[in-house]
């Protein structure tokens, strides 16, 4: 998710997603600043059919949920060890999904993905959403 929203949200100039440190490094923004930039309208208006991303309370949740469950210790590898509730898990992966195809094909910003490459990441986003659909767990958090 982090590489779609910096790819959304970099248009045509990379500097736009990064930062030099005091020492005169180039770094990447973090992974909440891209989010938060791909929320901003203004920031997003790159072509007249631009969209920028709108986030649920829910997904909201998952991408919290997400970064700090798993991504920052994975990220920045904290030992320990680990007892994961999976229930809960097909419902944020499927938030985590959607959000990933509008940055990556629905923003309507300077793709750097190909034709080939959009629609097999649309046809796996669909193939992953029927067996998160299908899934006991699923099933079980909407009953």
């Amino acid at each position: 998710m982090y590489g779609f929203a910096i790819s959304a949200c970099r248009g045509t100039d990379y500097r736009s997603v990064t930062f030099k440190t005091k020492k005169g490094k180039e770094r990447l923004i973090t992974f909440d600043q891209a989010i938060k930039y791909c929320q901003n309208p203004n920031s997003m208006r790159m072509t007249i059919n631009s969209k920028h991303l709108i986030l649920t309370e829910e997904e909201k949740e998952s991408i919290k949920f997400l970064k700090d469950e798993f991504r920052d210790k994975f990220e920045h590898f904290i030992p320990t060890s680990w007892s994961i509730e999976i229930h809960g898990l097909p419902r944020i992966c499927m938030n985590i999904l959607r959000i990933i195809r509008f940055l990556a094909i629905d923003t309507c910003n300077y793709s750097h993905l190909s034709i080939t490459m959009r629609r097999k990441l649309t046809s796996y986003i669909c193939q992953s959403n029927k067996i998160l659909k299908s899934s006991d767990l699923y099933r079980e958090d909407i009953a």
